[in-house]
């Protein structure tokens, strides 16, 4: 298993993950609190995984922006889907 270490340069695209991950949870009108969460969560995930959605991305359609945005909004949807009051 690789681990992300300082000078790996999956860190330096936390700034922008978080970026991303406040802007999807603000477009879904979240609370300061929620929105802290979330992009806590996001951050959370990625180092869990070693930034694996990182080195997955293979830039064939789209810029990295653009995919990450993708994998947050489908981290958005999961994290979303476990806050959701059953029988609603």
């Amino acid at each position: 298993m690789r681990w992300a270490v300082p000078g790996d340069d999956s860190l330096h695209y936390l700034p922008l993950i978080d970026e991303l991950a406040r802007r999807t949870a603000r477009r879904s009108e979240l609370s300061e609190l929620e929105i802290e969460d979330f992009a806590s969560f996001v951050q959370l995930r990625f180092v869990e995984s070693n930034f694996e959605q990182i080195r997955l991305f293979q830039g064939r359609s789209s810029g990295i922006h653009s995919y990450l945005q993708l994998v947050i909004t489908r981290m958005f949807l999961y994290y979303n889907d476990g806050r959701t009051p059953t029988g609603r």
